[in-house]
């Protein structure tokens, strides 16, 4: 496996299980202290696994990796819009954690591309 390919797959996981954890501890935790944590407990997973998924998929030599990325990142709002249908209403931060995990990937995927090509 090239070398490119282990970061992505390093930071891919990397970012899936923060993403796992604040789901998994942090949430629970947060909610059950009771403090306010501006809504960190509710949009970390989301921001972490548009990050990790984008970058996972890029392990495969892809001709447009940031189409992958934004089609990831629109997944995860869609996603969010179809929870609204049973939630009655939209979790704009959750949104905006998408559409942040997306930027963020662009941007690693740009370092880690550049690092590489050299």
């Amino acid at each position: 496996m090239k070398q490119k390919n282990l970061t992505f797959a390093f930071l891919g996981i990397m970012n899936v299980i923060i993403g796992f954890i604040a789901k998994a501890l942090y949430r629970p935790f947060a909610y059950g202290a009771g403090f306010e944590d501006f809504g960190l407990a509710d949009a970390l997973p989301s921001f972490f696994y548009v990050i990790g998924l984008s970058l996972l998929l890029l392990l495969s030599d892809v001709k447009y990796p940031w189409l992958v990325i934004i089609l990831v990142t629109l997944g995860s709002v869609g996603y969010e819009f179809m929870q609204s249908l049973t939630a009655g209403k939209i979790d704009s931060r959750d949104l905006v954690a998408s559409v942040a995990g997306g930027l963020t990937s662009l941007l690693i995927w740009k370092i880690v591309d550049s690092g590489f090509s050299r």
